[in-house]
């Protein structure tokens, strides 16, 4: 009878002692951080380094898709994602693009023809590192035998901004090296309503939708009459740019 009696003292005491030190002592099992979740789109979703496809012919396999590279494809890499990206949009791993005056292009699998009435979005993440002075370059195009839509990337005197790109440009949207953006190009059913909306949330502008005005955040263009299968992105125009994609995925 003695050893439970002794252990009921020990017991005690040792309690009594944790509770007088505080409550840390009981939290000996760790919490994990939150995760990052790539957002899915209905026609395609690429992580560019969070999934386990083989990324190119010969590449990591850390893709959602095999993409197909052109240009300078030394110039392209799967590479830890840079700054501090919106929570669940740009995950622990991004595609590099790093040219000089030359272009570095990766063409997605290609999709179920998207019509051009048929209204349809490409999200995505873009950070900038730097481009040369001057320098006018498509980064994301929505195409199949020609380009219906894409996003331009310019740089006026050392200033940034990005353009919805189709028959009629869109206004500037101002943007700043060494920041991330979420991205939202947007086809629509009247082709004039068309926009590309950007913010450094988590969640892309869309508020000049519906043939409303243009925001300082979201500028209307007119996509062309082509119908889409396939996504470029990269540098597809020959230029020094050093450029980022956290993601890209496309929802009709």
């Amino acid at each position: 009878m003695k050893r439970p009696l002794f252990f009921f003292i020990f017991c005690f005491l040792f309690c009594s002692t944790a509770l007088a030190a505080g409550p840390d002592i009981f939290m000996a099992v760790p919490t994990s951080a939150p995760s990052c979740t790539t957002p899915t789109g209905d026609v395609l979703t690429e992580s560019f380094g969070d999934a386990s496809t083989s990324c190119w012919s010969g590449g990591p396999s850390t893709c959602n898709n095999t993409w197909t590279l052109s240009g300078t494809t030394t110039d392209i890499s799967i590479v830890s994602s840079p700054g501090s990206p919106p929570s669940n949009t740009a995950c622990a791993n991004s595609i590099n693009f790093t040219t000089s005056s030359t272009t570095a292009i990766a063409t997605s699998p290609t999709f179920t023809s998207i019509p051009h009435t048929t209204p349809y979005d490409v999200y995505g993440t873009i950070y900038v590192t730097s481009t040369a002075s001057g320098a006018s370059l498509t980064l994301i195009n929505a195409s199949a035998a020609s380009s219906q839509m894409s996003i331009q990337l310019n740089n006026v005197s050392g200033a940034y901004n990005l353009k919805g790109n189709g028959s009629v440009v869109s206004s500037a949207l101002s943007i700043s090296a060494g920041q991330w953006y979420v991205y939202r190009l947007h086809n629509d059913a009247t082709a004039a309503d068309s926009y590309l909306g950007v913010s450094t949330s988590g969640t892309p502008d869309s508020s000049c939708s519906g043939g409303a005005a243009d925001t300082s955040t979201c500028k209307k263009f007119t996509a062309q009459a082509n119908s889409t299968t396939k996504l470029v992105v990269g540098i597809q125009t020959s230029a020094t740019a050093n450029v980022t994609l956290g993601n890209a995925y496309v929802n009709d």
